[in-house]
């Protein structure tokens, strides 16, 4: 029920046609990370279903904050073809829609390399959104997933494990730091998925409902982003 709610709000808000939002559902998470320490291409595989008794069409098109070179490397897959990173998007082109048949489920590649993420704002994270748009006039956005990436190993500062503690946690992280009280975080599995966002209460983090695994911290240290590895 809540995940039925929560996927007609977004379709609201993304003023997509109901009866598309009602069909087409991604499966997959709809915010990931990329945090490579190599100049390496990561898929992420996103997989979409169509609720309806009927065949659905889609398009898809990419939008990002950032400034890019001619080597800027964003590979997709989508059901018809293998496209090059210099294509943004599948809208305006002679080419055939995805469709999906009735109660079928089917899969979208996403291959992105970190090195060609940058902004000019050394605080604020690159970010890369994938949207799937109703076909075949591409006029609406059916629902968008975001990838979020670092620069460089170098481009957020590693917070060390006398601001937060223990390493490796149990329920609770402890925070020594009176400044960042009511800071706003964000927790990163390895796979790129966020798994936890709030605010740092009486210096402290809840992450009891976490699995065992390793995560990153992110969070913003004066105007500075700053992440901290921790296990769990």
């Amino acid at each position: 029920m809540y995940k039925s709610t929560l996927y007609l709000i977004l379709c609201v808000f993304a003023f997509a046609p109901l009866s598309l939002c009602a069909q087409i559902e991604v499966l997959s998470p709809l915010e990931y990370f990329i945090d490579f320490e190599e100049d390496v291409k990561q898929w992420h595989v996103i997989d979409v279903r169509n609720n309806s008794d009927e065949a659905v069409s889609f398009k898809w098109s990419l939008d990002y904050n950032f400034e890019h070179s001619v080597d800027f490397h964003a590979d997709i897959s989508d059901f018809n073809l293998h496209w090059h990173f210099n294509v943004l998007s599948s809208c305006g082109l002679a080419l055939p829609s995805n469709e999906l048949l009735p109660g079928e489920t089917r899969s979208l590649s996403i291959g992105i390399i970190k090195s060609d993420l940058y902004t000019n704002d050394p605080n604020e994270f690159p970010e890369i959104k994938f949207n799937l748009m109703s076909a075949p006039d591409c006029d609406s956005i059916i629902n968008t997933i975001v990838f979020k990436g670092m620069i460089t190993s170098t481009s957020f500062e590693e917070i060390d494990d006398t601001r937060f503690f223990p390493n490796p946690a149990d329920d609770v992280v402890f925070v020594n730091n009176m400044e960042l009280e009511n800071v706003y975080y964000q927790i990163v599995n390895t796979v790129g998925q966020f798994v936890q966002k709030g605010t740092i209460v009486n210096q402290q983090l809840n992450v009891a409902q976490l699995d065992s695994g390793i995560y990153i911290l992110l969070i913003n240290i004066g105007d500075q982003p700053k992440v901290w590895r921790f296990v769990k």
